[in-house]
């Protein structure tokens, strides 16, 4: 490998690489064979097979993932030069650690987007991105900022654009590109504010993205006093089980730095003509998930006081429903700064689990638990254990429903669509959501998947837990027409397929084989249409159509570098998509 290509390389090292060919150079040099002047400060390098697996472009491989709407396309991001690894030069940026939450503060966003961190935030950053065909692999470069770094791609419902984040030197700011013409722009001048929320939402009609972004006017970054401020720390009485943490606020004026850095002006902005509507006061906002319609948002913020004795992510927060004003519909959850206190609830969920929207617009689904109905009295009466085992028995078991709950979110505003003595675990929808699916526990030991049309109920499949190589898998999802994850079923919802991993109870001699399954809903016969061979092992990326005729897999073995192949579940017919090395 030439000098320049390894000094080029060698910039862009993680650090604990750099550290260890620092450290192995100068333990060669200073290990008793030489005298003190021969000892050099400078980059020393590992043997040549060393520094080029290490600066192998593993990069330039593909991994099919983000499927469009239309199932037509996968995105993905392309990289140029040697930016395989992240450069240095990200690392040495100050910033700040403030609870666990390192923030570099020249860009309003968590450090992790400034030094490129590969799979940071659960998404890969690139410098490009890029349409591949899902049937022929044929590449079409989408046009991005040449001066930024990309993350956080999301697909318009309706497929024809995409929303990325473009993270420049000083700035954060939200892209949408036009998938026909292959254009990119920005979506508002003022920045995103990517420090504690890293999300944002399309409504279902593609009009509107729902964003934090940096206050206007917010003033300027509190400066650290010039002397000394006395450290105040609050105790109880209680006892509790809480670690001690390597990351936490060390004084007042890192909480007044983290307040500073997490409060974001929440906002809808029009993509056609980039205009703003806030949404309520600046407040410190953790999470954001608008409705399809756009009408509301469930808004997770942070809640004061913060706390000196757990990170960032244990303080207290609120989930909640706001209206486009900002004006708090109703609290769906919230808790108390997780100090781990024994025998206490800091989470105050209502007894609602498994909240989301529904795919076709009209309001939440959630899953309830009924409360404990214990007399208070009851509680502190003295009573012999007879009596107690009475009453336990005489209890009327406890009802489980599955809730629609329609705006304006009051308690008259519930309907139940299903009710259970079973423990439900979730629910998920097909696309006009007259057809869902519920997952239940039985038992302690067993699960059900239940489908529940709007005159019956039939079972999918009941098994027992503890039986792992019999596990049936999960029910397969596309995107929806609203954007949202809906359950695939046939075209004339007859069927749903399951996915999962065949595994043997003798792994060395029979490798795990993920599957795909068929299933009639009322019989419950099972048609195994594709399964990973013996000798290939072939992972499920995304099935293209209603029927799953043709899915798209990756296939991979000892000496089979993974590759992306369209597969046509009839006929067995496959096509290569990617060509990685």
């Amino acid at each position: 490998m030439e000098n320049s290509k390894v000094q080029n390389g060698i910039a862009r090292l993680p650090v604990w690489v750099i550290l260890s060919f620092i450290i192995f150079g100068a333990a060669q040099i200073t290990n008793g064979q030489n005298t003190p002047e021969d000892v050099r400060e400078e980059y020393l390098m590992p043997p040549d097979e060393i520094t080029e697996a290490v600066l192998a472009p593993r990069y330039k491989n593909i991994t099919l993932s983000n499927l469009g709407p239309e199932r037509e396309a996968f995105l993905h991001y392309i990289e140029n030069g040697d930016k395989g690894l992240a450069p240095i030069g990200g690392y040495a940026r100050d910033s700040y650690n403030l609870g666990g939450l390192q923030i570099d503060p020249h860009a309003n966003r968590q450090r992790g987007f400034t030094t490129q961190e590969p799979g940071y935030g659960g998404s890969k950053l690139g410098d490009g991105l890029e349409l591949i065909d899902a049937r022929t692999g044929k590449r079409h470069k989408i046009e991005t900022p040449d001066d930024a770094h990309i993350g956080g791609v999301q697909w318009s419902p309706d497929g024809s654009r995409v929303a990325y984040f473009a993270h420049f030197g000083d700035r954060t700011l939200l892209y949408v590109a036009d998938l026909k013409s292959g254009r990119s722009r920005p979506l508002t001048k003022q920045p995103v504010l990517a420090t504690l929320n890293t999300s944002y939402s399309w409504s279902a009609d593609g009009q509107f993205i729902f964003t934090v972004l940096v206050p206007e006017n917010r003033g300027k970054e509190p400066q650290k006093p010039k002397t000394a401020l006395p450290q105040v720390r609050m105790t109880t009485p209680d006892k509790n089980k809480v670690r001690t943490y390597k990351d936490l606020l060390e004084g007042s004026f890192e909480a007044e730095l983290l307040e500073y850095f997490i409060t974001g002006q929440f906002a809808r902005v029009n993509v056609d003509n980039s205009q703003v509507r806030k949404i309520g006061e600046p407040a410190m906002i953790r999470d954001i998930n608008t409705a399809p319609n756009g009408k509301y948002s469930i808004v997770q913020t942070i809640q004061k006081p913060f706390s000196y004795i757990v990170p960032v992510y244990a303080f207290a927060w609120n989930k909640e429903i706001w209206d486009l004003d900002g004006e708090v519909m109703t609290t769906l959850q919230k808790s108390e700064v997780r100090k781990g206190i024994p025998d206490h609830e800091e989470v105050e969920d209502y007894g609602r689990s498994d909240i989301k929207w529904r795919p076709d617009t009209e309001g939440l689904s959630m899953v309830v638990e009924p409360e404990d109905e214990d007399d208070e009295n009851d509680k502190n009466n003295k009573e012999d254990a007879a009596d107690k085992k009475s009453k336990e028995n005489d209890k009327e078991p406890k009802i489980y429903r599955l809730v629609h709950w329609k705006a304006p979110f009051t308690e008259e505003d519930q309907d139940i669509l299903y009710e259970s003595k079973n423990e439900i675990q979730s629910a998920a929808y097909a696309a006009d959501a007259e057809v869902f699916f519920i997952k239940e526990e039985p038992s302690g030991k067993k699960e059900a998947l239940r489908a529940v049309y709007p005159d019956s109920t039939y079972t999918i499949y009941l098994y027992h837990t503890d039986d792992f190589y019999e596990n049936p898998g999960s029910v397969m999802q596309k995107t929806g027409p609203k954007g949202l994850p809906v359950v695939q079923m046939t075209p004339d919802n007859k069927n749903v397929f399951l996915t999962g991993t065949q595994y043997d109870k003798d792994p060395q001699a029979n490798a795990p084989r993920p599957f795909i399954d068929r299933v009639d809903i009322k019989s419950g016969e099972k048609e195994r249409i594709f399964q990973s061979p013996e000798d290939i092992y072939s992972t499920i990326a995304a099935s293209l159509d209603d029927e799953a005729n043709y899915i798209v897999v990756t296939r991979q073995a000892e000496q089979v570098v993974p590759d992306a192949w369209l597969v046509n579940t009839q006929s067995g017919d496959k096509t290569k998509l990617t060509s990685n090395k």
